[in-house]
């Protein structure tokens, strides 16, 4: 485990991050989004959601693969782009108020 990581201190991933969102400190930082990003965005601890486009296509895959889950509508508001030297292309967004 990288050393400035700190893990959810429960058994469950939300609590956790309620836990840690209520501390004093840095921000949470998640790479990738799946289920606990989905969980986190309907209970209102998602603050910032960041897309890295990378420019090329891998294979197949099926809507278990992308950002697809049923969920509850959110909608974000874009903070920021940074392009990098590789072609990717980083999207930074806040959660718009409702």
């Amino acid at each position: 485990m990288w050393s400035l990581s700190v893990p959810p201190r429960s058994r469950s991933s939300l609590n956790g991050a309620k836990g840690l969102k209520e501390e004093p400190g840095k921000d949470i930082v998640q790479y990738g989004f799946g289920r606990l990003s989905h969980t986190m965005l309907e209970h209102g601890l998602l603050d910032e959601l960041r897309l890295w486009i990378h420019p090329f296509v891998i294979g197949k895959g099926g809507p278990e693969d992308l950002l697809y889950r049923d969920a509850p509508t959110a909608r974000f508001r874009l903070a920021g782009t940074t392009p990098l030297e590789s072609g990717i292309v980083v999207l930074s967004y806040t959660v718009a108020s409702a």
